[in-house]
């Protein structure tokens, strides 16, 4: 490897061994610090829009920018957690990037059931907290990208799993365990 110039020591010759790897040899892809064309939340907000028809959320995050960021990021079988889901636009996305690109990524979305204001457009349809929401979005992107499969009548569709899983959290039948009495007996005797 030495030889064929993949290892580097450093400026001067004498820094720790690193193996060299050539951009047209990495898996993912470079990229600029600065992005000019990316969506907008003004059309995360249009997507919500077409599938509830109701302004739920004020800033929901376009699917364009999260693909762009997937398209950088994940390999064809990986995981994409979202421990603040809001109304699932990552979701939304990854379901969208694995049929533009055949992946089989998979999601996990984490929302907390906060409460929906009472005046807000989103209670007023019907949803008590936003968790409400995100499930909703997720199975009517579901919805409309089956509609859309079934009336490609001509063109050849790709297999893709489109479904889903919801939980929610419940109170555990775990006895909760007292570990403090334990840790200050153990400081004690020491």
């Amino acid at each position: 490897m030495i030889a064929e110039g993949r290892v580097y020591f450093g400026k001067n010759n004498d820094g720790i061994p690193q193996r060299v790897v050539y951009d047209f040899e990495s898996k993912g892809q470079p990229t600029s610090n600065y992005w000019d064309n990316v969506a907008s939340n003004k059309e995360g907000k249009k997507e919500v829009l077409d599938l509830f028809e109701d302004n739920l959320f004020d800033t929901p995050k376009p699917t364009a920018l999260i693909i762009r960021l997937l398209k950088l990021a994940v390999a064809d079988d990986d995981i994409i957690l979202d421990f603040f889901s809001g109304s699932s636009s990552t979701a939304h996305a990854v379901i969208k990037f694995n049929i533009e690109t055949h992946n089989k990524c998979k999601f996990i979305m984490v929302q907390l059931p906060e409460p929906c204001d009472n005046n807000s457009e989103a209670y007023k349809a019907g949803y008590k907290n936003i968790a409400d929401i995100s499930s909703e979005r997720i199975r009517r992107v579901i919805k409309k990208i089956e509609e859309e499969r079934s009336n490609a009548q001509e063109q050849e569709v790709i297999p893709v799993d489109l479904g889903f899983k919801f939980f929610k959290l419940s109170p555990s039948n775990f006895k909760i365990w007292r570990t403090g009495d334990i840790t200050e007996e153990i400081w004690c005797n020491s």
